[in-house]
């Protein structure tokens, strides 16, 4: 099975209607063989089972036409068009390509041939007009149509390339048949032909929904993939011994009483379950999720500063230079007087000085190490590392979280992130037992206003900054590209900049993107800080890391670009200390539907959670769980919640295999073991 099991990982190219342009094409998408491009699911279904005669062709609908070639495809002299003349019993139409060559199916067209066009008409004529109908010969199927975003050609070439793998795809299914009865999905011959070409008797409305017996049985793959990589992980976890760290009641009071603010209830209770979990010898891999705000970093700084006065070294990878160096303030500011040495490796330290930095972390000389991808050096090794703290874990691959955690023996593991996970999706992926939420706000906490501003609305928010710049506040600026690209509906940081600057005084604006040096970003932050200047006009290098207490406005320029959650994580960072705050989103003409209900959702609540929920709904379980940078397999959208009935049964079956085959060695797995590592790299041998 393992030989034939390899077709999987092929080029797209041994599937009937794909050669190597589209191939590479495919590949820009990130579809780079078999298996990614059968698990590229339609995002829509046509029906053309109904035929319109061409005299009651809607304006703009696409539909199905079936006629006869009067007038084959010319080109008339000195014009840069094709024109031909179709007809049925009701009338005539014109169909029309506006490309130098004619379309391969249009080329062989010939008066008196019956065909079948699809498109959408133009009635401001007498004549109806097609512009790039697609086109379909006699006996060419034309039923239901899967439509697939952002490659047209997969509509007329996936059925084809489904048929013909038919036998392959029955050959090398994976799943027993018992289980296939048990769970009641079909084999993936059939399961991907329903998907991706549809019988003319199918039911579009399941389609649509993604329901029906195919969906349910990519679902069952993805969800039995997923739980056997978490019954494989924690099954390794629980081969792992980590030293113990016993923490006293008393030097936890102390640590606690360090801090400027008491804690919240919620910040406790994921306390307690830390030093719960570093009290044993199987090493803890507990993820801390909480809103923006929520005191998260000071839930680690207490964890960490437990291990050091325990006599181990702690490890904080922080994603951002900007975001290391605030946590080195802050964690200096409580903890200086304690005796614990902290310190910040950086890739901007001098050759020298990071080579007596990693000197003394080898030797024990510094307890708590913050750092971004300099932690991550192949060069670099702790005496004793006992704990790894990963904040905003989702965005690190799971090899970067393992070579961190492979400096030390067997350290704790704590994860940190301000993009909530849904409880309903946690609770069904991941279980109670790992997942700490922090839900519950520091004292004191302003309230964020967030506007959605359309075009003719931008006077208002220049006014109201200026009131905001009298009374010393600070506002921040937002656009997600650098500089210009030539696309008039989006604009820039570099352009934007120059603009303010236009307007407010070019010192009192400031700029700050991802391509300047560490040192320059930190000199433009301490500006606004310190007060020397009150505009900040940024990509998303502020998403993470950027606390200005009496910033109070926040405007956001092409937010059609970023995500739910993301958009959120930036929202935060105005509302930090007692100022409440203002978030504009500025709204384009060129927005689509979506994008409007997308960021309307955003302006309707600050709750970190209902964020995540309706970005679930948005974007679907993969990408509100990073499961690709998890290094876990992904779950297309809405097929969670479809088929949220297979989960328990999934879950236990997946944990009792692993409990009894920890390396999947029992040929009824074999084909899910060789997806687990082909696709995702986790290996049955070592979780």
């Amino acid at each position: 099975m393992s030989v034939s099991f390899d077709w999987l990982w092929r080029s797209p190219q041994v599937l009937d209607g794909i050669g190597s342009r589209r191939a590479s094409e495919l590949a820009g998408r990130s579809i780079e063989d078999v298996w990614d491009l059968l698990n590229y699911l339609p995002r829509a279904y046509r029906d053309f089972r109904e035929i319109t005669p061409l005299a009651e062709a809607p304006q703009g609908v696409e539909t199905a036409y079936r006629v006869r070639v009067v007038r084959a495809p010319v080109r008339p002299r000195g014009r840069r068009f094709w024109r031909a003349v179709v007809e049925d019993d009701s009338g005539t139409a014109d169909l029309f390509w506006f490309t130098p060559r004619l379309p391969g199916p249009a080329v062989d067209l010939a008066p008196g041939d019956n065909i079948v066009i699809v498109g959408k008409p133009d009635r401001k004529r007498l004549t109806p007009t097609f512009s790039h109908p697609r086109i379909y010969g006699e006996g060419q199927r034309i039923d239901i149509e899967p439509v697939y975003r952002g490659v047209p050609w997969l509509t007329q070439t996936m059925p084809r390339a489904v048929a013909g793998a038919a036998p392959t795809l029955a050959a090398i299914d994976p799943l027993p048949e018992v289980q296939r009865r048990v769970w009641d999905v079909p084999r993936w011959d059939e399961a991907f032909a329903e998907i991706h070409a549809p019988r003319p008797d199918a039911d579009v409305v399941t389609l649509q929904r993604q329901n029906g017996a195919g969906y349910r049985r990519v679902a069952v793959d993805a969800l039995f993939c997923w739980f056997l990589g978490l019954a494989l992980r924690r099954y390794w976890q629980r081969q792992e011994q980590a030293v113990p760290v016993t923490v006293a009641s008393a030097v936890r009071a102390e640590l606690e009483g360090a801090l400027p603010f008491a804690l919240t209830g919620d910040q406790r209770a994921a306390l307690d379950a830390i030093v719960a979990d570093l009290a044993g010898s199987t090493p803890m891999y507990r993820l801390v999720q909480g809103d923006v705000g929520s005191g998260k970093t000071a839930v680690a700084l207490i964890a960490a500063a437990l291990v050091a006065r325990a006599g181990g070294q702690v490890a904080l990878l922080a994603p951002t230079e900007i975001l290391a160096a605030q946590h080195v303030r802050f964690f200096d500011a409580v903890l200086g007087a304690s005796g614990i040495r902290i310190a910040r490796l950086s890739g901007s330290l001098s050759a020298v000085r990071r080579k007596e930095l990693q000197f003394m972390i080898e030797k024990g000389g510094v307890d708590i190490v913050i750092g971004t991808h300099a932690l991550l050096s192949d060069d670099l090794a702790f005496r004793d590392l006992r704990l790894v703290v990963i904040d905003e874990e989702q965005r690190y691959g799971v090899a970067q979280r393992s070579a961190l955690r492979s400096k030390g023996g067997t350290p704790h593991t704590l994860l940190l992130t301000a993009t909530p996970i849904p409880r309903s999706l946690a609770l069904t992926l991941l279980g109670e037992t790992d997942v700490t939420t922090i839900r519950e706000k520091p004292a004191g906490r302003a309230e964020v206003d967030t506007r959605l501003v359309p075009p003719e609305g931008k006077r208002v928010v220049l006014e109201h900054i200026k009131t905001e710049l009298e009374q010393g506040h600070k506002v921040f600026f937002l656009y997600p590209r650098v500089e210009d690209e030539g696309d008039a509906d989006r604009r820039s940081v570099e352009q934007m900049h120059q603009r303010l600057s236009d307007y407010f005084g070019a010192e009192r604006v400031g700029l700050l993107h991802g391509r300047m040096k560490g040192e320059e970003k930190d000199r433009v932050l301490r500006a606004l800080v310190d007060g020397r200047i009150s505009i900040l006009v940024a990509t998303t290098v502020i998403e993470v890391g950027v606390d200005v207490p009496d910033a109070t406005v926040l405007v956001i320029g092409g937010a059609d670009a970023f995500g739910l959650s993301q958009l959120h994580q930036i929202r935060g960072r105005i509302g930090r200390g007692r100022l409440p705050g203002t978030c504009y989103v500025l709204l384009e003409d060129h927005f689509a539907d979506e994008t409007r209900k997308r960021l309307e959702a955003f302006a309707a609540t600050t709750d970190g959670f209902e964020i995540a929920e309706a970005d679930l709904e948005l974007r679907g379980p993969g990408s509100v769980l990073g499961m690709r940078q998890s290094g876990m397999p992904d779950i297309h959208p809405v097929l969670l919640r479809r088929f949220r009935d297979l989960v328990p049964d999934l879950r236990s079956a997946a944990f009792a295999i692993v409990d009894e085959d920890p390396q999947l060695l029992d040929p009824r797995w074999r084909g899910y073991r060789e997806l687990l590592l082909r696709k995702w790299d986790i290996r049955p041998d070592r979780g």
